[in-house]
């Protein structure tokens, strides 16, 4: 009776055991993946913020079209602003952030420092605008389906400084296109 109550008794544990093993990964596996999510938004927003520091010290020292000069000079300090939250939130978070640019804006900045006057301002200028819209798409993404809710502030807080960035962006483009008719 007592051996019959051992098998019992270890088969429903290791019923148990199978069904909580199977249970937690897929809880595990979802949790993980919104993680991903946030994540990277947080590595892109970091290289985002990197490149456009880049750019715009780029372009203060090559323009003098005083648009995008005052387009550098907005998007410098806000970048700089915003990535300096950031990774005040990755530091919180233990996430890692990238120290470099990716290879694809790294070689955008080397194509733009080859360029002078207004064909600079112009290819300087139309690349923020597409940047803009772009990154303002990403920002609004986590804003509205982030999970991390640190991350879902900072996307929702740093989004009128892209906006206004976008519109600086769109009067230097008219300024810089102008310029060379």
């Amino acid at each position: 009776m007592n051996q019959l109550r051992n098998i019992v008794t270890g088969m429903a544990v290791a019923v148990l055991l199978v069904s909580s093993a199977a249970a937690g990964p897929k809880h595990h596996k979802q949790s993980a993946s919104r993680t991903a999510v946030d994540s990277e938004f947080a590595t892109k927003a970091a290289q985002t913020n990197l490149s456009e520091i880049r750019l715009a010290d780029l372009a203060m020292t090559k323009t003098s079209n005083q648009s995008v000069k005052n387009l550098a000079q907005s998007v410098e300090a806000g970048h700089a602003k915003a990535n300096t939250e950031l990774k005040e939130i990755a530091a919180k978070q233990n996430l890692t952030l990238p120290k470099t640019v990716d290879p694809k804006e790294q070689a955008e900045y080397d194509r733009l420092s080859k360029l002078s006057g207004a064909e600079f301002d112009r290819a300087y200028t139309r690349k923020q605008v597409e940047a803009h819209k772009d990154v303002i798409a990403e920002y609004r993404r986590e804003s509205s389906h982030g999970t991390d809710p640190e991350l879902k502030k900072y996307a929702t807080d740093t989004l009128p400084a892209l906006e206004h960035h976008l519109q600086l962006a769109e009067t230097a483009h008219a300024s810089a296109s102008k310029e060379s008719h």
